[in-house]
């Protein structure tokens, strides 16, 4: 397997421990050279890829949220009979790419586009 050059400036101290507690996920999104990221929190009592599940869970929330497609949509209505797109950025030249589903399933869409999911963060919940 070859060696990543990504080296982190400090390891997170994910403690196995830390009962009921707020955990900061960085999902990357991308298509061709164009990426999009965004941060979301997951609380609870849950570790590891429970809670990257759970991320794109709010992820998929989070966007139906901006496109302000209503609660009661099912997932094929969403794409079907409501604006549901993703804004990505390509670094090199600025330019911007709006992305949309060109299939029924959104939640499907979505996950194809996810290329990276990072817990960057656990916090201890304040009782």
């Amino acid at each position: 397997m070859p060696k990543t050059q990504n080296k982190p400036t400090s390891v997170l101290n994910y403690d196995p421990n830390l009962r009921w507690n707020t955990q900061t996920i960085k999902i990357t999104l991308g298509t061709w050279d164009y990426r999009a990221e965004r941060a979301v929190q997951v609380g609870g009592n849950c570790f590891g890829f429970s809670v990257l599940e759970a991320a794109f869970e709010s992820l998929f929330e989070q966007i139906r949220e901006e496109n302000s497609v209503p609660d009661d949509c099912e997932n094929d209505e969403i794409c079907e009979e409501n604006d549901f797109s993703i804004l990505m950025h390509r670094e090199h030249d600025g330019a911007d790419l709006l992305c949309e589903p060109d299939q029924d399933d959104c939640e499907e869409w979505l996950k194809q586009l996810v290329i990276g999911m990072e817990i960057v963060d656990i916090q201890k919940d304040k009782p």
